[in-house]
């Protein structure tokens, strides 16, 4: 999902120090230090509001809001000034506490990374908040007050002029992700950060683990990218996958944090999402069937396929697919292959059926199928001719097929 800061929306992220983050299924209920919904706190201006409600957003809180993240089974969760970066600590310590959770007495480095990264995270948080309660954003020698909405807008309009009319067109990408794949529980995680003009600084970091259990069996993966800071374009990745059947975790997690040259504009933007104790492997899909379909000529035939599933958590969603086309939904298939004006040879053709079956964890299964389909040849040379002399033979195609 692409975002784009334009100069006025930075502006507001410097005077409310806006930062987001994304949870699965939004933020968990029953994670200790969850803030409740009605937490007091200083919300953006009201122009600000409505430019979130028009975008799909829904206030939670005066400093919070949040709306469901495209193509993932998430909340965005957007918290402004303070008191929203104080509700996102407490939410980000539940989650730390989770991944504390999961540490056992066989020392794991790859949890113990992904861990300290987490907490990297909390404290540049952390930063911010006690930066905004001062009343400033500080950077070197240079302050900018806060509440200094107008000077800074006008400060942005003359350094826009300064660029000769330079438009900065800056592009903000996070993503992260969990759940199983066909090893097991699987956490993948990008960030990346473009711009056409060299007035901004961006520091991205992306973290991503992955845990489970095979019998007795246990297995872990992690990874992390933290690179440095750099200006025009930055980007980071990171994935981590094991083989399991049982007990699975997963994290990914991945954030940048952009600041604007001039007016030391910050935005702090997170990611992650969480899977826990869900069924490691996608559900196992076979489609049953036949392999070659012989279609008589001036004549029709059917065929049809059906499909069956193992393991993969209940209720399941089906995408039948004729060569690269959807076709159907349903747990099984049908078609029926007509040859109403058969050629003189026999025709062949390889087709292929595929199903894809997504589970209730969004795990997809796909099996494909190959089918020969036979058109036999009429012998003739003149179709019309053939299927004159056929008529007797009650064709059902007789009234489908027009001959001069």
């Amino acid at each position: 999902m692409q975002k784009k800061l334009d100069l006025p929306i930075v502006a507001f992220l410097a005077l409310w120090l806006m930062t987001t983050v994304s949870f699965a299924q939004g933020p968990p209920e029953d994670v200790p230090g969850q803030p409740p919904a009605d937490v007091p706190g200083q919300g953006p201006p009201q122009e600000v509001i409505d430019m979130l409600t028009e975008r799909g957003w829904r206030q939670v809180t005066p400093a919070v809001f949040q709306r469901p993240v495209e193509n993932n089974p998430s909340y965005e969760t957007m918290a402004f000034g303070a008191d929203g970066l104080a509700w996102l600590l407490r939410v980000q310590e539940g989650q730390l506490q989770l991944l504390e959770s999961y540490r056992s007495d066989t020392f794991n480095p790859d949890l113990e990374d992904v861990i300290a990264g987490h907490v990297a995270l909390m404290e540049q948080n952390a930063q911010l908040m006690l930066d905004e309660i001062r009343g400033s954003v500080a950077h070197g020698s240079l302050r900018v007050p806060s509440g200094s909405l107008p000077s800074l807008l006008a400060g942005l309009d003359r350094e826009a002029a300064d660029k000769s009319g330079v438009s900065c067109d800056t592009s903000l990408h996070r993503d992260a992700d969990s759940g199983p794949t066909a090893t097991g529980p699987d956490a993948d995680t990008s960030v990346s950060f473009t711009e056409t003009c060299s007035y901004f600084f961006a520091d991205p970091y992306c973290n991503a683990y992955a845990e489970g259990w095979t019998g007795t069996t246990f297995s872990f993966n992690g990874q992390t990218d933290d690179p440095p800071e750099s200006s025009g374009s930055a980007s980071c990745s990171a994935a981590a996958s094991v083989s399991a059947t049982s007990s699975c975790f997963s994290f990914g997690e991945a954030q940048i944090t952009v600041m604007e040259e001039v007016t030391l504009v910050t935005a702090s933007i997170t990611h992650y999402i969480v899977k826990q104790n869900f069924t490691c492997r996608p559900p196992t899909v076979t489609i049953s069937g036949p392999t070659s379909v012989w279609v008589p000529a001036y004549a029709c035939a059917s065929a049809s396929w059906t499909s069956s599933v193992s393991g993969g958590s209940a209720p399941f969603t089906y995408e039948w697919k004729y060569d690269g086309v959807v076709v159907g939904s349903g747990t099984s298939y049908a078609r029926t292959y007509c040859n109403s004006f058969p050629t003189f040879n026999d025709r062949f053709f390889s087709d292929t059926i595929t199903l894809n079956v997504t589970d209730s964890e969004a795990a997809v299964g796909t099996d494909t199928h190959a089918v020969s389909v036979i058109y036999e040849g009429s012998g003739c040379s003149d179709p019309c001719f053939c299927l004159s002399a056929a008529s007797a033979d009650e064709s059902p195609l007789d009234k489908q097929i027009f001959c001069p």
